[in-house]
């Protein structure tokens, strides 16, 4: 039994018009983006970032000029809103926060490889601040600090022996 062509038809407009709504990033609840260049139909806006050779502070600053203190521009999905002015900065990060300012998601290191237990490949969760929070109560003090000092200081003088002792035996050295 053949498939109408008609049908096929639409079920690409669909798929297609998918994954513009996707890649745009429509859809998802986020309210109105700062202005910017009009991004291309998957890929966004790749094509407004620093051409190779010029610098990256000119490039941003004449982008500051076209599209004002605060714009924004989106590659694959993916949306940057840039703020150029200080002022502005401040008052968003002072004001705000708690709501607009995060750690960054590390897709490779937590989904691919599988660190998203190491504390440094957290986000800002209830167990990053609490693992924050032991780290620095074992580490972050001086006196807490003072504790592993000798240890430390036994450990570089054997460290230095073994590299008197066989220079070219260096890399097996840091093994230990």
């Amino acid at each position: 039994m053949a498939v109408p062509l008609w049908f096929i038809w639409a079920v690409v407009i669909i798929a297609g018009y998918l994954v513009y709504n996707r890649s745009m990033g429509k859809g998802k609840g986020k309210g109105r983006l700062p202005p910017g260049p009009k991004p291309l139909l998957v890929l966004g806006n790749i094509k407004d970032f620093p051409p190779p050779g010029k610098l990256e502070y000119q490039h941003w600053l004449e982008h500051k000029d076209v599209y004002g203190p605060i714009s924004s521009v989106s590659v694959m999905g993916m949306t940057l809103v840039i703020i150029h002015d200080k002022k502005a900065a401040h008052d968003l990060l002072e004001q705000t926060g708690n709501k607009t300012s995060g750690r960054p998601t590390m897709v490779m290191a937590n989904q691919l490889c599988g660190y998203e237990s190491i504390v440094v490949c957290q986000g800002y969760t209830p167990t990053f601040r609490r693992y924050r929070k032991f780290l620095h109560r074992e580490l972050g003090t001086k006196t807490s600090a003072a504790q592993f000092q000798n240890v430390q200081e036994v450990e570089v003088n054997r460290q230095l022996v073994r590299a008197l002792k066989h220079p070219e035996q260096w890399k097996s050295h840091l093994k230990t």
